[in-house]
């Protein structure tokens, strides 16, 4: 016994090695660990050519089935509490893995097909509780999950602390009927996620003050998760994204996805007026007034898939920040100037097809003044500002009052054509 405190001590200086001693006994487990074996030079000492006894001992101590105490004396040695995790982790997860797999079918000799999971509902159960009693014995070694600070960091520390309990709990219910449905979700599957969706907010009620509750849903909810990456593209301030979510959240609150049929109508327990439609423009009325016309655009454009596709084109290609929105609105007056010689009754149709083609080449010359011939080359072979190809073909853009833009055929109808 007296031995063993300095022995664990030197786990601190022998981290890698040891890591590496216990993959070698198992290398069929280096994927339940996430790191990848190492290379042959490092399976021996350079002094002595072997591997030392005092790793060897290292690794046999790590691999002694009282977890409990092993994690007590790597933090009493000083090994910082994340490495001390991070085998505890991994050493738990080693061991409940193989009860786990004798439950699957064993498809090592079938390489080419997805592995298989559970094929009867008695392994899931058998499974599930096998899982968590692996993560029973997780939070009871390495404790509560850290918190996070990042979405619950408004509260104080207590009901940060009880909120991630609240969600961790929820999350593993949610977890749990998953994994029983095997892939093939019937009506009471969904009859009971809606259960566990109402509990958990009213549990998110009787914790949190009304004010926290809409602090926790402007952080968390699925309004905010859809949000966020229009958020990023627009580089919205804070008191934008406020503004934003309080009207978007309303609207979302009144026309959730699950209260509207294919056809997007209400369904029979929605309410009946407005439509959806009209309500979406209503709060396109609303979401310019609080964002101002040029903010607005911005926020249109954040959702705009031709112009994230130029944003994306810019970081390849490390255009200037302005470039994007030059190309996206170097469209803006093509369409009427486009209709105008189409409708232009002193022109022959092939007098419009070569005018529309030279209407190309201009705006093709914009754009290789913008960025370049070759990299303006790269983005319409990317199939972006196709309304160039189009024009140069003798196509006309068309953009209806939607904003829904579309080509079509000289001596077609204007309403005609989609893009």
């Amino acid at each position: 016994m007296k031995h063993r405190f300095p022995l664990i001590a030197s786990l601190a200086i022998n981290v890698a090695l040891v890591l590496f001693v216990i993959l070698q006994r198992t290398p069929s487990d280096h994927s339940a660990t996430n790191i990848p074996p190492q290379s042959d030079s490092r399976k021996t000492s350079s002094s002595t050519g072997k591997i030392s006894e005092e790793s060897r001992a290292i690794a046999a101590a790590l691999q002694r089935p009282d977890l409990q105490s092993l994690r007590d004396e790597l933090l009493a040695a000083g090994v910082p509490e994340d490495t001390v995790g991070f085998f505890v982790e991994n050493l738990i997860v080693r061991r409940y893995r193989a009860r786990i797999k004798a439950l699957q079918p064993d498809t090592s000799d079938t390489w080419w097909k997805t592995p298989a999971t559970f094929t009867t509902q008695a392994d899931t159960q058998k499974a599930e509780a096998i899982y968590l009693e692996m993560k029973e014995e997780m939070r009871r070694l390495r404790g509560p999950e850290p918190v996070n600070g990042r979405d619950y960091g408004f509260l104080p520390k207590e009901k940060r602390e009880a909120l991630q309990k609240l969600e961790n709990d929820y999350r593993d219910l949610s977890q749990k009927l998953a994994r029983e449905s095997l892939e093939f979700r019937i009506d009471q599957d969904v009859d009971k996620a809606g259960f566990i969706d109402a509990e958990r907010r009213r549990d998110l009620a009787s914790l949190l003050t009304p004010a926290e509750l809409y602090e926790y849903d402007l952080r968390t909810s699925s309004t905010a998760q859809r949000l966020r990456s229009r958020m990023t593209e627009m580089n919205a301030s804070e008191d934008e994204y406020r503004a934003i979510f309080a009207l978007q959240k309303s609207f979302d609150d009144r026309y959730v996805i699950d209260r509207l049929d294919s056809s997007g109508n209400l369904l029979p327990s929605g309410t009946p007026a407005p439509t959806p439609k009209e309500a979406q423009k209503q709060l396109q009325a609303q979401l310019e007034a609080a964002l101002g016309q040029e903010r607005y655009q911005d926020y249109i454009l954040s959702n705009d898939q031709e112009y994230l596709a130029l944003q994306a084109a810019a970081k390849r290609f490390d255009l200037p920040a302005g470039i994007p929105k030059k190309l996206f609105y170097l469209e803006t007056g093509v369409p009427a100037t486009a209709a105008r010689i189409a409708d232009d009754q002193t022109l022959t149709l092939e007098q419009k097809k070569q005018a529309l083609v030279q209407l190309g080449k201009a705006n093709r010359n914009k754009l290789y003044s913008l960025v370049g011939t070759e990299t303006g080359n790269a983005i319409l072979a990317g199939h972006r500002l196709n309304w160039i190809d189009s024009l140069e073909s003798g196509f006309i853009p068309t953009i209806n009052e939607n904003d829904q833009k579309g080509i079509r055929r000289l001596g077609q109808p204007a309403n005609a054509g989609s893009r």
